[in-house]
């Protein structure tokens, strides 16, 4: 025996599987099988919310959801990112979502479910402003037998991800090994949006022993979209751990064979974050060699939330 209902304005079915009615954003407590129930739209192209939409709106294209300008109070949006590969954008059009009037990016697979008090919208479900988020993972890349700058990290930070204090970190891990009958160099530099903004240089003793090496950098917006700060550097530079006698370091903190280094930027830099930037880390070694090389065994980039 199928039972008819009304949730937020829409009269549905049960058993006959039909919703009749015009969908309407959702208020109150309904839960979130509940809004999905109430309807909604994937789009392809940029695409603002209206009165009579269902709560729910997807997008499969590098494409922004714009909010209501006048929403109701207790109005509840299920806002994702159906791509697999692009970015797309909320903008809360004028609104404060989550403290901040600034454009949110939705990163592929990702979704936010928020509602809006009567005078900002706050995110209630899905990823936030204040989300810790795992943007990308680094696959492994050997730079051996060649004296070119060779690139071991590469991204694209999306426009308006940063907002004005979010930062990035950047992580990875690798070896530095050197048979090649000589002290050789390895250049390390990091360039934002094509400008070279640390560029540092390890030396390499001709140990013939694999010594583990672990970086670690930082991008951070300081109160502004245009004004960044970078600053990193590597635990372990050059001979933290032998990697041929197994597991465990082979000396002590500030040892012989422990390193700390540091690589930063001596300014700020002016790069406009509302667009998108590129960011390489590359490795140039100072002599060709195949008993010379550095392997960098993989990374992650982190959002943290200023």
């Amino acid at each position: 025996m199928s039972q008819s209902g009304k949730l937020g304005g829409v009269t549905f079915v049960d058993g006959a599987i039909g919703v009749s009615g015009t969908p309407q954003p959702m208020t109150g407590g309904a839960s979130i099988s509940e809004m999905l129930l109430m309807g909604g739209a994937t789009h392809a192209t940029n695409y603002t919310l209206t009165a009579t939409d269902g709560p729910y709106h997807g997008s499969t294209a590098a494409a922004t959801l714009q909010l209501r300008a006048s929403p109701s109070t207790g109005e509840v949006r299920h806002l994702r990112n159906e791509s697999a590969t692009l970015y797309c954008s909320v903008d809360p059009n004028g609104k404060n979502l989550d403290g901040a009037t600034t454009f949110f990016v939705l990163l592929p697979g990702e979704f936010q479910i928020i509602r809006y008090d009567g005078t900002a919208w706050y995110t209630i479900g899905g990823v936030g402003r204040k989300s810790v988020r795992s943007l990308t993972n680094f696959a492994a890349v050997n730079v051996v037998s060649t004296a070119a700058e060779t690139e071991i990290l590469g991204f694209t930070i999306p426009a308006n991800f940063l907002g004005a204090n979010g930062q990035l970190r950047f992580g990875w891990y690798g070896s530095y090994f050197n048979n090649s009958g000589g002290t050789r160099s390895f250049q390390i530099k990091c360039k934002v949006g094509g400008t070279t903004f640390i560029d540092g240089t390890e030396n390499i003793g001709a140990t013939g022993t694999t010594w583990g090496t672990r970086y670690d950098f930082t991008i951070k917006n300081a109160g502004a979209t245009n004004v960044n700060y970078m600053a990193g550097g590597g635990i372990g530079l050059v001979d933290f751990v032998a990697m041929t006698t197994g597991v465990g370091a082979t000396g002590l903190l500030g040892g012989a064979s422990v390193r700390l280094g540091e690589l930063q930027s001596n300014t700020d830099m002016a790069k406009d974050s509302t667009a998108d930037l590129a960011v390489s880390f590359t490795v140039t070694p100072s002599f060709s060699s195949s008993s010379l090389y550095y392997k960098h065994w993989g990374g992650t980039v982190l959002y943290l939330p200023g």
